[in-house]
Formats: structure tokens, C-alpha cells, sequence
């Protein structure tokens, strides 16, 4: 056996304890041992007691946090960056920030990539922290991953092998298996270093490494070599000696290839060569048979090599910020490829070859000069997510809608102008963004997108919105801002959205019909050409701004009264003057059955009204229903006389014969001042003629209609159908140009075409 020799009261191999020595000297201190591990190649319970409590507890909280990382969502992880850049936006962070950053541009220079990421560290604000916060998010699930991976490629053979991230070295049977070094002032490693032939893990980082000594080839059991933040210009031939290397990380450092014989290391399962230099990959790359992890982001890449096709293990390709032109064809090769990153290159094309990676699950091309996506990308069914922000596309191929599996697609920033009926098939689809693009319209389809949960419209030139928006129940987060928009569907009331931005458009008005989404915690409506009063309320909180919208939203008025007072009351010019006011919907007839289409009851109280069966039977109801009632005093009666019926003169407003306009004035002024101060909508979505229908005894509003489609689709009724079209199709309009009260009146007028229909139907069948 080989002697022994004493390093720190450690008993080591006298070569692995000779080499500690001559480093020792190179860096000024002692290598503290961290660890002594047993026989049996664990971390025995006495080493793990001797480990300095330090730097135990150091090392626990690195686990800890990246524990951490792991279990949280991309969501989550974008917030915990958002935070920690916002952070750095004080200016007493960036007063400490240029005093640091001098320092270290006397030891790196001005063009180091640590340097150059610190300035952009000192131009932090609001906007460029949500920026970096994705950023962060993209790397570091990736870093997750890579962990995860790299754990799972050392078997249960191999868990010996020490995860190092402390300054210090681990020992097992008197031999060095593990060596941290960071942040130490040394230009090169000392030639012995290839006496430690037992050394698994190897970590020197930020310690201005310039060279690697050859003999770092004789490593031969090495299985973890991290060599990032350091100053290497040129990786020794050497290297492609480690047979057994698993992981490989020379992250930010200077050199301009990876050597020829790089390709040896078959067993090699992850490696990180961002920010450095590189302007190719040898021929012999493609011999990386194991590789699952590849990292080359910001490196000065303008091509890939055919052999990029040998790579069958491949899972994550990270090729962000380089000069990529263009992509191979043998890259469609790559079958077990998972998660592609091409953000910010120059691409103008994908090859069709693209479309064979059917195992691609996420695909990053953000930032690139795309003029177009390859007609077959819906062969890629396994995609989940997908970006395409900042490009120069001006179509979606229309075999988008195969991507049955997609949850996130990215458009923003291009000059689509047309959105294709196929993507509607996108049932898996939960955000969509497709703004900043030369879109005027959206297909009626959208409405089939049943999981949308986010979408994005801003910054088009949208005039118009379909009525299926209001079939997107899943969706919470709606932003159409910078558009064209001169009028809201009704039929967003029907989402739950928590966020609208309707910013910079054209609406003349507030849309008040949206009163009721009360689930609306972010509304932006500033930026169009309201009054002034309401442009002071669109800059308002979402509460404050529904509250206005409830107090001057439209609704539907009943007025009842006797029908032998119609002429000396002139109830008819009444009517016709609520109706053309703009927060009144309608004027309906005063009869029970209609009460579930009335927001608000005016009772003219005469002689004849307050003695009529039929007029307090409908006031009764309408109490029963929680309808608001606002009395007007006819002329034949005194206030008292109303106080048997429970109405009062505070409540009302008095019948005057000689001033008939001031009187109209009058009411309609009495209902506004009482729509803000009483919310008279209550309950009226829910009631929408049930009783109507439940008297035909249908079984609610879904039966009433299947039984009216059922009927309209019948062969010997379509003639009758045909000539009652135009009802319909006004009907319809009617509702779409409607408030609030408008859904009430557009069903009585179907109700009164579906009984038409079925008189036609039965006394059709009965001829028969």
C-alpha cells in the first residue's frame, strides 16, 4: 500500500496530500476537509458531525433553496424574481452597486461578461424587472431540470460521488474524491492535479482561472467538473480523456472552440457552456450519444453541425443569443428533444424537418427574424407551450388547431392579420397572446376556446368583437387596450374575468352594462374619448368605476296604471319620451308575466288604480319579486289616500296636466336620481322568464330551447320559418345593441314566436 502523509489532521494518500499542499501555497490558506467518508462510500454520522457547523448549515440552505425552486410553479417563480429585481431598482442598491462594479473592472475589464451584467443590473426599473424576472424563471427551471437529470444519470453505483459547493475537499479511504474552490486568485491549477486519479467532483469557480493543465485528462474516474466564471481561453484536448463525466459546466469563460476531442466523453449527460465565446462546435459534438442537457446561450453561434443529429439521449437544447442564421435539416432528428430555446438569434425559417420532433413539449423562438412557420407545425402534438413574440410572421398556418395538447401560445409582436378558424379547435389552450399584431377582427369561433384563462388583444386595430366571447367562462384576464373598440359586446357580463383592460380605445362611453363583474379587481378604461366626468372616473379603482357603471346602466321600466286613465294621464307620450332617454332599455306593459323582465315599477296611483284587482295584483307580485316601485299621484287623489298600498310622497313624483314636459323631465330625473342610490337590478339575470315558461310546462329556460331549435329544424316548418326570419333577426339585433334590460325583451319577442311556431306546428299536424 501506498504511504500515507497528514494534511490538516487528515490522514491522505501522500500524491493527494502533496497536491493540497502546492495549492495551498498558490492560494495563501489552508483546504479545510468537509468531509470523511466511511468504507462503504456513505457520509458516516462521525463525519457528518465533524463538518464545521458553518459549513454545514451553509450547505443546507443551498439544498434548501433549490428544494424550494423546485416546487415552485413558473407562475410563482416569476413573482419571487419580480421581487428580488424590484429590489435592486433603490437608488441605495445602486450606489452600492457602481462602487462594487469599479472594483471589479480593475481585476475582469470592461468587456467580461460579469461586468457587462452588472451594468445591466444597475438600469433596473419597474418594467425591466418584470423583463429579467421571465428571464430568470426560463433559466433557472432549466437549472432545475438539469439537476434533476444529472442526479438521475448517477446511479445507485455511483452516489458516492459528492456534491460539492463549499470551499473545501471531501476524502473517502485516504484519497481526495471532491474539491470546491471559488473565488480564488489563481491564473492555473497545479500539473499534479492528475495524481488524483479517485477524484470525482471538481468545482473551481470565479478564481480567474486562465489555463488548464493537460494532465487534468488523467482524471479518469471524474464525474462533475465545474469550471464556470473564470477566465479560461482554451480547453485542453486532454479533456476528452474523462471517460466517466457526467456533468460538465465552463460557464462564462473566454474561449472560441470546445476541443476536437470533446466528443469522447460518451457518457456525458449534461453540459453548460453559456457565455463564452464560441463561434462553432467540432464535427465530433454529434458523439455525445448520453447528452440530455445542452446549454450554449450567449455564445456567438452562427450554425450547427449536420452531426448535431447524433445526439439521441438529447432532451433540453438552450441555444439563446447567439447568430444562429439557420437550423440544419438533420436537426428534426432529434426525436427525443423536449425543450428548444432559439430566443433571440436571426433565423429567418425553420426547416420543415422541424415538424418530426414529435416529442417537443416547449419551443422558444422569441426575438428571431421569422417571416413564416412551416405549414406541417401541427405535427408537433406533444407541444405545450410555444413562443413566437418579436418575429415577422404575418399568418398562423392553419394546422395550428392540431396541437391538441398546447396550453400557451405566444404571437406578440408580429403582423398577423388574420387569425385562422382552426386555432377555435384548441381545446388544451390556456393563454393566448396575440398582441401588437395587424388584426381588425376575431373569428366568431373564438368562443370555442373552453380552458382560455388569458388572452391578450392589445395593440391591434380591432373595431369589433364576436358575441362568442362571452361563451369563454375560463377566462380571467382580458386585454384589449390600443384597439379600435367603439362599442363592448353584452356578453363579456357572462365571463368572470378579475382583469379588463379596454385602455385607448374608442368607446364614447362607459360600457355601464358591466356593473355586475363584481370579480373584476383590475379594469383599465382611461385613454378613450369619454366626458369629462367619466374620463375621471375611468381612472378610478375597479369598484368605484362598477359602482358608477350600476348607478347609469339602462334598464327596463313597467308602468301600471288603469287603462281608462291612459288619455287624461297621456301615459302613451310618456312612454314614448322614457324611451328615448339613454338609461332607459324599455317601457313594458303592466301585467304580471312581464314582471321578470322589469327593473323598476312606475305607478300611476288614481281612483281607478288603487280600486283595480289587476293593478294591485301586479304591484303585490312585484313586491314579492324585491322590484322597486315609484309612485307618480294622478290627478284625482291626494297623497294619503296611497299610504293604504304602502307608497308614499318621498318615494314619488306628482302627475302635472299643465306642465306636461317638466313632469316627463321630472320622472325620468326622479329614476336616475334613484338608480344611484338603489341597485334595482337585484336578482333579474336568474328570473328571465321562468314563470312564462314553466306555465307551457317545459322545464326551464334549456328545454324552452331545445324545443324551439327542435321545432325551428323541422321539415314542414321551415317555409313558415323562413317568412318569420326577419322577427328573429331583429330580435337578435335588438338584444346585441342592448343594456341590461335588454336580454328580458328579447326573449318575450322569441316567446312570442316560439307560441306562433307551436300554434303553426300543432295545427299543422292536426291537418295532416
Amino acid at each position: 500500500m501506498e504511504g500515507l502523509k497528514e494534511y490538516n489532521g487528515n490522514s491522505l494518500l501522500i500524491r493527494d496530500a502533496l497536491f493540497l499542499e502546492e495549492l495551498e501555497k498558490m492560494i495563501g490558506r489552508s483546504i479545510p476537509c468537509l468531509e470523511k467518508r466511511d468504507e462503504l462510500g456513505s457520509s458516516s454520522t462521525q463525519a457528518q458531525n465533524a463538518q464545521p457547523a458553518a459549513q454545514n448549515a451553509q450547505s443546507a440552505a443551498h439544498e434548501a433553496q433549490w428544494r424550494q425552486l423546485e416546487q415552485m410553479s413558473e407562475e410563482e417563480m416569476v413573482h419571487y424574481y419580480e421581487a428580488y429585481y424590484r429590489s435592486m431598482a433603490t437608488p441605495e442598491y445602486k450606489a452600492q452597486m457602481e462602487a462594487q462594479l469599479k472594483n471589479v473592472i480593475s481585476v475582469l475589464g470592461e468587456t467580461h461578461p460579469t461586468v457587462l451584467q452588472m451594468k445591466e443590473m444597475m438600469n433596473i426599473d419597474g418594467d425591466r424587472a418584470t423583463v429579467l424576472a421571465k428571464q430568470m424563471t426560463q433559466q433557472v427551471r432549466q437549472q432545475v431540470q438539469q439537476r434533476k437529470q444529472v442526479k438521475d444519470s448517477l446511479t445507485h453505483a455511483n452516489d458516492e460521488v459528492p456534491a460539492m459547493s463549499t470551499f473545501g475537499y471531501i476524502s473517502m479511504n485516504n484519497r481526495v474524491i471532491g474539491l470546491c474552490l471559488e473565488n480564488e486568485p489563481i491564473e492555473s491549477l497545479p500539473a499534479s492535479i492528475g495524481s488524483l486519479d479517485n477524484l470525482k467532483n471538481l468545482t473551481v469557480t470565479g478564481c480567474h482561472l486562465k489555463t488548464l493543465p493537460g494532465t487534468i485528462g488523467a482524471l479518469v474516474k471524474l464525474q462533475v467538473l465545474q469550471l464556470q466564471q473564470n477566465e479560461i481561453e482554451q480547453l485542453p484536448e486532454s479533456i476528452g480523456n474523462l471517460s466517466d463525466l457526467k456533468s460538465l459546466s465552463v460557464a462564462w469563460n473566454k474561449f472560441k472552440t470546445l476541443p476536437e476531442h470533446v466528443g469522447n466523453l460518451r457518457n456525458l449527460v449534461s453540459l453548460n457552456a453559456q457565455s463564452c465565446s464560441i463561434e462553432k462546435l467540432p464535427p465530433s459534438f454529434g458523439n455525445l450519444s448520453s447528452l440530455k442537457n445542452l446549454n450554449l446561450q450567449w455564445n456567438q453561434l452562427e450554425g450547427l453541425p449536420d452531426s448535431l443529429e447524433g445526439l439521441q439521449s438529447i432532451k433540453e437544447i438552450v441555444l439563446t443569443n447567439n447568430q444562429l442564421l439557420s437550423l440544419p435539416p438533420s436537426f428534426g432528428k432529434l426525436e427525443t428533444l423536449e425543450y428548444l430555446n432559439l430566443k433571440e438569434n436571426k433565423l429567418k425559417m425553420l426547416p420543415d424537418s422541424f415538424c418530426t420532433l414529435k416529442n417537443l413539449k416547449e419551443l422558444d423562438c422569441e426575438k428571431n427574424e421569422l417571416e413564416g412557420i412551416p405549414e406541417h407545425f401541427g405535427q408537433l402534438k406533444g407541444l405545450v407551450k410555444v413562443t413566437f413574440e418579436s418575429n415577422f410572421l404575418k399568418a398562423i398556418p392553419g394546422s395550428i388547431g392540431e396541437l391538441s395538447s398546447v396550453e400557451t401560445l405566444n404571437f406578440r409582436v408580429n403582423k398577423i392579420s388574420l387569425i385562422p378558424t382552426s386555432l377555435c379547435e384548441l381545446s388544451s389552450l390556456k393563454e393566448l397572446d396575440l398582441s401588437f399584431n395587424n388584426l381588425t377582427s376575431l373569428p366568431e369561433c373564438i368562443g370555442g376556446l373552453s380552458a382560455l384563462q388569458r388572452l391578450f388583444l392589445n395593440s391591434n386595430s380591432i373595431a369589433d368583437l364576436p358575441e362568442s366571447l362571452g361563451l369563454l367562462h375560463s377566462l380571467t384576464t382580458l386585454w384589449l387596450g390600443n384597439n379600435q373598440l367603439t362599442r363592448l359586446p353584452e356578453c363579456v357580463v357572462d365571463m368572470t374575468l378579475t382583469t379588463l383592460h379596454l385602455s385607448n380605445n374608442q368607446l364614447a362611453s362607459l360600457p355601464y352594462f358591466i356593473w355586475p363583474m363584481t370579480s373584476l379587481h383590475s379594469l383599465s378604461l382611461d385613454g378613450n374619448p369619454f366626458s369629462s366626468e367619466e374620463n375621471e372616473v375611468s381612472l378610478m379603482d375597479a369598484p368605484a368605476i362598477l359602482d358608477y357603471c350600476r348607478q347609469r346602466a339602462s334598464i327596463s321600466v313597467m308602468i301600471v296604471h288603469d287603462a281608462l286613465d291612459s288619455e287624461s294621464h297621456r301615459i302613451g307620450e310618456l312612454i314614448s319620451f322614457l324611451e328615448r332617454q339613454g338609461e332607459i332599455f324599455g317601457v313594458i306593459p303592466g301585467e304580471i308575466e312581464h314582471l321578470d323582465s322589469t327593473d323598476l315599477i312606475l305607478f300611476l296611483a288614481t281612483f281607478r288604480s288603487l280600486h283595480s284587482e289587476q293593478c294591485i295584483a301586479v304591484i303585490r307580485n312585484a313586491r314579492q319579486k324585491g322590484i322597486d316601485i315609484v309612485p307618480l299621484k294622478g290627478l284625482d287623489i291626494g297623497w294619503a289616500e296611497m299610504s293604504d298600498i304602502g307608497l308614499s310622497r318621498e318615494l314619488g313624483h306628482e302627475f302635472k296636466s299643465d306642465d306636461f314636459d317638466g313632469f316627463c323631465q321630472g320622472v325620468y330625473g326622479y329614476i336616475q336620481l334613484f338608480k344611484r342610490s338603489h341597485d334595482v337590478f337585484k336578482s333579474k339575470k336568474n328570473l328571465l322568464l321562468g314563470s312564462m315558461i314553466e306555465d307551457m310546462d317545459q322545464g326551464g329556460f334549456h328545454s324552452f330551447k331545445n324545443e324551439l331549435m327542435r321545432m325551428i329544424h323541422s321539415p314542414h316548418l321551415k317555409d313558415f320559418f323562413e317568412a318569420n326570419r326577419s322577427a328573429l333577426v331583429s330580435a337578435r339585433e335588438q338584444v346585441q345593441n342592448a343594456r341590461i334590460g335588454g336580454d328580458g325583451l328579447f326573449f318575450m319577442q322569441v316567446f312570442s314566436l316560439y307560441a306562433a311556431l307551436r300554434n303553426h306546428h300543432e295545427g299543422g299536424v292536426a291537418s295532416e
